[in-house]
């Protein structure tokens, strides 16, 4: 199985465009779609959810175009929300008795995948009370199990672990590991760790274009040699800031460790360091900063 976009276009106005010229092509396993605000991420989720038709281009499933016919992938996706919401007066079980009606799944096999996704995502003993007196991380996770629920061969995540505390998240993670192998899994997030230990590939969007696509390995990898760890003077940390990018600072006893990235090493003693996937996703997102540092002088 396959989802493709060929030379996809979306403008929400003559001056305004979401997206431009933007191919893709997914396959089975976890994908991670990474992008500042505003760089086309909503877009290109509705999109790929069948949301929103765009202005120009082709939406192909498994080969065939379905970009005038959606209806051919809606009943293979699952789909949850950045904004997700449930009737607050219904149950965790009975609000995916509802979601199964909509989704046309037989009533008893609806009733079984739901009670076994509840207690893969620790609700089960939440089964009879009603939403609305869920904190936000118990309502996303029922939000996560709407979305499971027909085992869809595209499943699509807009920040699906906003609220989730770590255990929870690392409960979700491996489900989603569980079910990558038989189906297509996009996830939109803002929390990079949740794509390092779990996608397949990563997809970084900037300014409504595709900037990469690749395996997250030869993403991390594209970064060797160009993240650097220096311990300096707390007082020279905010100067530090406007002057490179920095990925990370780490307050120490005598100093801060910071972790910047560049193409040349920021001073004489700075020591090159491994790539995380977001000191990647920072480079590629901010290159022109990173440019503008090289031609700041080096401290020391």
């Amino acid at each position: 199985m396959d989802l493709s976009i060929e030379h996809l276009t979306h403008r929400y106005s003559k001056e305004k465009i979401a997206l431009q010229d933007v191919n893709l092509h997914l396959q089975p396993g976890i994908t991670g779609l990474l992008g500042p605000n505003g760089a086309g991420k909503s877009s290109l989720i509705r999109i790929l959810a069948t949301l929103t038709r765009p202005t120009r281009g082709k939406l192909l499933w498994n080969g065939e175009d379905i970009t005038g016919r959606p209806q051919v992938l809606r009943s293979r996706l699952g789909y949850l929300p950045q904004d997700f919401n449930a009737y607050p007066n219904l149950s965790p079980l009975e609000f995916l008795d509802y979601v199964a009606a909509l989704k046309n799944i037989p009533s008893l096999k609806a009733r079984k995948q739901a009670l076994e996704l509840l207690d893969a995502l620790n609700l089960s003993s939440a089964l009879h009370r009603p939403i609305g007196d869920f904190s936000g991380g118990m309502r996303q996770r029922v939000g996560i199990a709407q979305a499971l629920l027909g085992e869809p061969d595209l499943l699509i995540l807009d920040e699906p672990t906003v609220g989730l505390d770590p255990e929870e998240r690392v409960r979700f993670r491996q489900l989603l590991l569980s079910m990558a192998k038989e189906r297509i899994i996009l996830i939109s997030t803002h929390i990079v760790s949740d794509l390092e230990s779990a996608a397949r590939q990563v997809i970084l969007l900037s300014a409504g274009q595709v900037v990469f696509q690749n395996d997250t390995r030869a993403l991390q990898d594209s970064m060797k040699g160009k993240v650097w760890q220096h311990l300096v003077p707390e007082a020279e940390l905010q100067h530090l800031q406007r002057k490179w990018v920095i990925s990370a600072s780490v307050q120490q006893a005598d100093g801060v460790l910071v972790r910047m990235l560049g193409t040349t090493p920021p001073h004489p003693d700075a020591q090159p360091v491994t790539p995380s996937l977001e000191d990647a996703y920072l480079f590629h997102t901010r290159k022109e900063e990173v440019f503008h540092a090289q031609l700041a002088p080096r401290l020391g």
